[in-house]
């Protein structure tokens, strides 16, 4: 969001009709609300631990992204570190 709200924003005025919005925060807040909803309701893993990952391999998926798979992060309107990333992970372990 810090990095995409204007994107995020447009994107929500798109995707969600008949939903108004008073500013591009609230725009954008409003389709990422939308987006966990969905895959609340499509009952799809949401976090890593429910498809095996534990802590342990944190460090080496993070380092993965960050100088393997530099693609992954080509496309990410933000720059992240290394412990950006394991910190991203962490918090859907």
């Amino acid at each position: 969001l810090p990095s995409a709200k204007a994107e995020y924003a447009r994107l929500a005025r798109v995707l969600l009709p008949g939903k108004t919005f008073s500013d591009d925060f609230e725009a954008a807040n409003g389709l990422i609300l939308a987006i966990e909803s969905m895959f609340v309701s499509s009952g799809l893993e949401t976090r890593l631990s429910q498809l095996g990952i534990s802590a342990e391999a944190v460090p080496m998926m993070a380092s993965e992204v960050t100088t393997g798979l530099t693609r992954l992060q080509a496309n990410n309107p933000r720059d992240m570190s290394f412990a950006d990333v394991v910190s991203l992970y962490e918090e859907v372990l």
